[in-house]
């Protein structure tokens, strides 16, 4: 049976605001890959930082397999979740390799050494990432479609269960998305993980994404299969876009085309 992910009745809000994240329940499985998409300020980010308790939610619960997330000891969340942020500050110039083994941390013991079985780990995700030819060069002499892989990489080494991604295609190029989007598809596939992803962008949600989470002022709008949610009713309604969906049997999956501000 696999790792099940258990949202019920979640609520989050930032000081006396209205509620940021309001009564949002869903359930997932391993091997699924999830889009979370909806307008500026609708909730996302603030979604997935309840997920991973980065964020204490004023009502509802987060269960991994019946457990709260909230009882959880920090290096647990870790080694369940692995998260790569929209804005993933990186000071100093680690190397590559560097970066990457730091996602070891969760599965060592204070001042416990790194050892072979780690590197063997660290070897993995880099290979899976497609980033072992540049392993020696430092974080920052890389592209934004370089960093965001080693990034996923640095997550994949904590070798979690569940990996959410807020925004990871922003500021690359169309190839670079597609690359990585394909990456993700992949890894959730080939490591039968659970995968979420916070996205501004339909058309790749609506090409490698399972399930859709549609939220609109911090509440689900609507939830379910991929072809169900991305309809043009729910986008003019949600988006305010004049959009066409369909079926594209040369990428066997939907295809969008945006048409203007819907009236």
């Amino acid at each position: 049976m696999g790792l099940k992910l258990n949202v019920s009745s979640l609520s989050f809000s930032y000081g006396k605001r209205k509620d940021a994240v309001d009564d949002v329940s869903f359930d997932a499985d391993k091997g699924e890959v999830i889009g979370i998409i909806g307008q500026n300020g609708c909730g996302k980010t603030t979604l997935l930082k309840c997920i991973n308790a980065v964020l204490k939610p004023k009502g509802g619960v987060v269960m991994i397999e019946n457990e709260n997330v909230l009882s959880m000891p920090r290096k647990d969340i870790a080694r369940n979740i692995g998260v790569v942020s929209q804005h993933s500050m990186i000071i100093f110039p680690y190397t590559v390799l560097d970066m990457i083994m730091m996602g070891r941390y969760p599965a060592k013991n204070s001042f416990e050494s790194y050892n072979t079985e780690d590197l063997e780990v660290v070897k993995r995700s880099m290979a899976e990432t497609g980033v072992e030819a540049f392993a020696e060069r430092t974080i920052d002499e890389l592209s934004g479609g370089e960093r965001q892989r080693v990034l996923i990489a640095r997550a994949l080494a904590q070798e979690p269960e569940i990996l959410l991604l807020d925004e990871p295609t922003l500021h690359l190029d169309v190839n670079h998305q597609f690359e990585l989007m394909e990456l993700i598809r992949r890894l959730a596939s080939e490591r039968n993980m659970l995968v979420i992803i916070v996205t501004h962008d339909i058309m790749l949600a609506a090409r490698f994404c399972d399930r859709i989470i549609m939220m609109e002022n911090g509440a689900i709008f609507t939830s379910g299969k991929t072809e169900d949610v991305l309809t043009s009713d729910n986008l003019a309604r949600v988006f305010r876009i004049d959009a066409r969906v369909s079926y594209d049997e040369r990428i066997g999956g939907l295809n969008v085309m945006f048409i203007g501000k819907s009236e």
